[in-house]
């Protein structure tokens, strides 16, 4: 690797596919895919040139499945399951193999109906989270609810749609359950961002081995975005207190420069009007700022270049050369990694941010202008406090049984080993 953090080796990168329970399944894929978009199970897509009966009568709905990457000094892993496996039977001497998986979360896929009282969202989040063998990495939300309930969706769908309630954003890493503020999620990630920098713009993408590391950028710059999941508008929160009949009319817009990543913010045009049922001052007021710090982050864009594994849902990319009001720090909202048995790999993003214009430095957010990857000493303490860090990450099978299948006993259905945090 090279010590400018805009140029890179183009095909420097090796990855490796491993069945912990098939260990006699080694034969590498040809491609990968994988396509992760916050708020959503990750999808990998394992491409084999040649069939195999073999891979398909042994590898099940529900088989674990461990795929690493290494680039230089950055490496990345990812965990799941096998979910199809897809066959082709031909005339051709090509007859390629697909073997497609779920992230971890798949789990969360199970539906359920309960009801929690005196609970806010962060709570039940941590309730379901150990049950299902995860860890949770979270900050408190400050409402509590009388009553929370799942009435017939999947708890992944009540996560992320209870998330939206109280501007958190939802993505994980391994058995990792992520579940925090979206300007949480940028402040700590950018001590250890990758760069994307357009570089030399006169020479053709994947011409120089040596080279640079964002090939396109297409920012779409507008003040109302309409295809954003949640609008940039004026959030209105209205109702009724039951006790003295008196209405409750509370708002908050999306952002503020003094909180604001960029230099820039631009004023809401429209208003927003909210069906949640609210009974107090106090709740109309949390409610109506949560749902504004939700739409912070609604400003696009869209980029392709050369992959880094640091790469993931609502972490920080660095973007450079491409012009002032564009430069700096952005927020990944999907991304798909196409890697190549070649060594070859990149990326295409969408990308999105909370204004315009240069990036604002704080005291927990480096400048998008140095380089450096530095300790992030607020969010230290806080995983310090919060519980052992040795222990972040840590993950393994385990199998319910108390011992591990034969190759042929895989699946869900078959035997019950799962990922677990640890």
């Amino acid at each position: 690797m090279t010590s400018n953090p805009g140029v890179k080796y183009r095909r420097s990168t090796s990855y490796k596919i491993t069945f912990p329970t098939l260990p006699s399944l080694n034969t590498q894929p040809g491609e990968v895919d994988l396509y992760q978009q916050h708020g959503s199970h990750d999808v990998l897509y394992l491409k084999f040139i040649r069939a195999s009966k073999l891979w398909q009568k042994y590898l099940e709905t529900g088989t674990p499945v461990l795929f690493t990457w290494k680039q230089g000094k950055n490496s990345g892993s990812w965990i799941g399951y096998v979910t199809h496996v897809k066959t082709q039977d031909a005339a051709q001497e090509r007859r390629e193999l697909t073997v497609i998986c779920s992230s971890a979360t798949y789990l969360l896929k199970e539906r359920a109906t309960r009801t929690w009282t005196n609970k806010t969202v962060t709570d039940v989040a941590r309730i379901i989270a150990k049950e299902f063998g995860f860890t949770l990495v979270t900050e408190p939300s400050k409402r509590k609810f009388e009553q929370l309930s799942i009435a017939g969706e999947s708890y992944w769908e009540w996560l992320r749609e209870h998330g939206n309630k109280i501007g958190y954003g939802l993505t994980f890493n391994g058995t990792e359950l992520i579940f925090k503020p979206f300007d949480s999620l940028l402040n700590e990630s950018t001590f250890n961002s990758p760069t994307l920098s357009t570089g030399d713009k006169l020479t053709s993408a994947n011409v120089k081995a040596l080279d640079r590391t964002l090939d396109l950028f297409e920012l779409d710059k507008t003040d109302f975005n309409e295809s954003s999941h949640n609008l940039f508008a004026r959030k209105q929160i209205s109702g009724v207190n039951p006790f003295t009949g008196k209405t409750i009319n509370k708002n908050s817009t999306p952002s503020s420069p003094k909180d604001s990543s960029r230099a820039k913010i631009p004023k809401t045009f429209f208003n927003e009007f909210s069906t949640e049922v609210v009974h107090s001052e106090s709740f109309a007021k949390s409610t109506a700022e949560d749902s504004a710090a939700n739409s912070s982050f609604s400003f696009p864009a869209k980029a392709r270049g050369q992959g880094d594994p640091r790469i993931s849902p609502l972490k920080a990319i660095n973007v450079a050369g491409t012009g002032a009001e564009s430069d700096g720090f952005w927020l990944v909202d999907q991304v798909h990694h196409a890697f190549n048995i070649t060594g070859l790999y990149e990326v295409e993003l969408s990308l999105v941010t909370d204004g315009i214009g240069n990036t604002v430095s704080s005291p927990f957010r480096k400048s998008a202008l140095n380089f450096n990857n530095t300790i992030n000493v607020e969010q230290k303490i806080l995983n310090d406090s919060q519980r052992n860090p040795r222990k972040r990450g840590s993950t393994g099978l385990i199998s319910k049984s108390g011992s591990f299948a034969a190759e042929l006993d895989q699946g869900f259905n078959s035997s019950n080993t799962r990922w677990r945090g640890q």
